[in-house]
C-alpha cells in the first residue's frame, strides 16, 4: 500500500527533473505521461468575469499521486478557487491548496492503489479576470508518483489566455507607445533630425485605433543652425487587416510649436510660430495579437501657420514600440501632460 505521507515527502524533495515544460505553440512530447492545461488556448472574458481551466493528464501508467504548480499573471488574473477531480481512486488524500499572488500549488495522493485510467482530469481552477489581456498559464514543479513512490517521466504543456482568435484581433487593447524617429524639413538643410515620442493608443478590433501623442524634435546642423518642433496630436488609424501584421493609414489634428534659428557671420536670426495643423500617416504594424507591438511609420505634418517668410512641412519616419506595460507606466499622465502643454503653448495669448 502506498503511504500518503511518503508521497508528500517525496514530492517536496524531488526536483522537477522528470518534467519538460513547453509552450502551446510547438509542444514537444517526450516519453511518459503528458500533463497539460485545457483548453490550451482560451479567449479572455471581460474584466470582472471568471474563466475556468482544467489540468489534464494523458498517456499515464501507474499514477498514485501528483503535484503541480500553476503560475499566472497577477496583473491579468486573480485566483478564486480550485477543486480536485476523480482521476485518483476513492480514498485519495487531497492536500489543502497553497495559493499565492501569482501561483497555485495542488497536491494529491492515493492510498488505495494507482489510477485505473491513462487519461483524465486532475483538477479544475477558477480565476477572475482583472485585466483583459494576453498571458500564459505555466505549469511548473510538476511531479507524478507511481506505486513505488518513484517519480514518473512526464511532459508539461502550458496554456495561453488570449485576446485573439485564429490570429485575429478580437478585443480592444490599450497600449502605451515609445518611438524614435528622424525628421526632415522640406526646402531646408534640416535632414534626419532626431526625435522622440510618447503616446497612448486605444485599439479596437473593427479595425481601427485612436491615438494621442507627444513628440519633440531637436536638431542642430554643423554650421550652428538649429531646428525644434514640439507637438501634441490626436487622431486615428485604419488597419487593412485584423491579423498579426497589417499596413495602415491615418491622420488627425495637431497643435505644435516650431522654431528655426540660423547663425550668420554678422547676425543671428530666429523664427518661431505655433498653432494648429493636420497630419497624415502611413505604416505597418506587427505583433498586433500580442501585448507588445512594433510599427514602422511615415508621418507628414501640414501646419496651419508659417514662420516669418518661411513655410515648413516636417516629414518624419521612425520605429515605434507599443505595449500594455507602457500604458500602465505612463498612460495615466497623459491628461496632465496635455493640460500642461496647452497652458504653456497658449499662455502668451
Amino acid at each position: 500500500m502506498f503511504n500518503a505521507r511518503c508521497f508528500l515527502i517525496l514530492t517536496l524533495l524531488l526536483t522537477p527533473v522528470y518534467s519538460y515544460g513547453y509552450d502551446v505553440e510547438e509542444p514537444v512530447v517526450e516519453e511518459g505521461a503528458i500533463v497539460f492545461v485545457d483548453p490550451a488556448r482560451i479567449l479572455s472574458p471581460a474584466d470582472g468575469e471568471q474563466l475556468q481551466v482544467s489540468i489534464q493528464i494523458a498517456q499515464a501508467v501507474d499514477v498514485t499521486g501528483y503535484l503541480f504548480t500553476l503560475e499566472f499573471d497577477p496583473t491579468a488574473l486573480r485566483y478564486v478557487e480550485s477543486s480536485h477531480a476523480d482521476y485518483l481512486p476513492d480514498g485519495a488524500v487531497f492536500i489543502p491548496t497553497v495559493a499565492s499572488e501569482n501561483s497555485v500549488r495542488i497536491t494529491a495522493a492515493s492510498e488505495g492503489g494507482a489510477a485505473i485510467a491513462s487519461s483524465g482530469t486532475l483538477a479544475t481552477l477558477t480565476f477572475e479576470v482583472i485585466a483583459k489581456k494576453a498571458s500564459t498559464l505555466t505549469l511548473s514543479e510538476v511531479t507524478l508518483a507511481d506505486s513505488k513512490a518513484e517519480g514518473l517521466p512526464l511532459t508539461a504543456i502550458n496554456g495561453e489566455i488570449s485576446t485573439a482568435i485564429n490570429g485575429e484581433i478580437s478585443a480592444p487593447q490599450n497600449l502605451g507607445t515609445l518611438g524614435f524617429f528622424g525628421t526632415s524639413v522640406l526646402g531646408t538643410n534640416f535632414n534626419a533630425e532626431p526625435g522622440i515620442s510618447l503616446g497612448v493608443s486605444w485599439g479596437h478590433p473593427n479595425p481601427y485605433a485612436i491615438d494621442t501623442e507627444f513628440r519633440g524634435v531637436f536638431g542642430e546642423e554643423p554650421g550652428g543652425d538649429t531646428f525644434s518642433f514640439v507637438s501634441w496630436s490626436i487622431g486615428g488609424r485604419y488597419f487593412f487587416k485584423k491579423h498579426d501584421t497589417s499596413p495602415y493609414i491615418g491622420g488627425g489634428l495637431a497643435v505644435s510649436e516650431a522654431t528655426v534659428a540660423r547663425r550668420g557671420d554678422w547676425s543671428d536670426t530666429e523664427k518661431e510660430g505655433n498653432g494648429w495643423g493636420v497630419y497624415i500617416i502611413s505604416g505597418i504594424e506587427t505583433g498586433r495579437t500580442y501585448p507588445m507591438r512594433l510599427k514602422l511609420e511615415l508621418r507628414v505634418d501640414r501646419l496651419f501657420y508659417s514662420l516669418p517668410n518661411q513655410d515648413i512641412m516636417p516629414l518624419s519616419i521612425g520605429l515605434f514600440l507599443s505595449s500594455d506595460a507602457l500604458y500602465e507606466f505612463y498612460g495615466g499622465c497623459i491628461s496632465g501632460c496635455i493640460s500642461g502643454f496647452f497652458e504653456g503653448l497658449f499662455s502668451p495669448w
